[in-house]
């Protein structure tokens, strides 16, 4: 398996406060890794950390063998927990603006999967609901050929149906030799089931293994 992301003594303080408290591990492509922890616990930290969107206070981390540059970013698909997409934009014209940004995104499989989960097109994201909003922004991200992506509880929002469908596509990723990372509180609540899981409390690696091998009772 390719190594995707390596960290040494990962570790982001803001202030005095120990969001995330020396992480050494490696994650591999082909896997789906699931990180999970309390509110606080310092997953979005984490995945902030590997996008490039944040540096480190000490230790690092390698993405593709590399460190955070222009190259690493390039290969980073990231899902922030929240709307990235202009509430004017419709479902048609964000495929066309991310074709534009991005060599690597993929608009016919994009706009394949938007009819697979029925969302109207030509509907701005802004008369959307929560959920249809976010499944548009999770097919955008998951289009792109990236080696590594960072999901932010990715179906939280979605209904059933479009999570399916939308799981489905990011484990085709992990099967391509991708590396997909997602969060949630507890695996219990994932629709995509990971091979992976980092346990993460007040910052810190409680445990890292197989799924299924990872008690999150500690």
């Amino acid at each position: 398996m390719e190594r995707i992301v390596t960290c040494e003594g990962l570790t982001k303080e803001y202030g005095a406060f120990p969001a995330l408290s020396g992480l050494t591990l490696s994650l591999y492509g082909g896997r789906v890794v699931a990180v999970t922890g309390d509110s606080g616990s310092g997953k979005t930290t984490f995945l902030k950390l590997l996008a490039g969107l944040v540096k480190p206070s000490r230790g690092s981390v390698l993405v593709c063998c590399d460190s955070i540059n222009v190259y690493s970013r390039e290969v980073t698909a990231y899902l922030p927990d929240r709307d990235f997409l202009s509430g004017s934009l419709t479902p048609e014209k964000a495929a066309e603006l991310y074709s534009r940004y991005f060599d690597d995104f993929d608009k016919a499989a994009a706009l394949r999967l938007l009819s697979e989960c029925n969302i109207d097109i030509a509907k701005r994201l802004g008369r959307m609901s929560r959920g249809m909003r976010a499944a548009v922004q999770l097919v955008m991200i998951l289009c792109r050929q990236a080696r590594l992506y960072l999901l932010d509880e990715p179906f939280a929002a979605l209904d059933g149906d479009m999570a399916r469908i939308l799981a489905a596509r990011a484990r085709e990723l992990a099967d391509g030799g991708a590396c997909v990372v997602e969060t949630a509180h507890k695996t219990s609540e994932l629709t995509l089931p990971p091979d992976d899981v980092l346990l993460l409390r007040s910052g810190s690696a409680l445990d890292y293994g197989a799924a299924g091998e990872v008690s999150e009772d500690c």
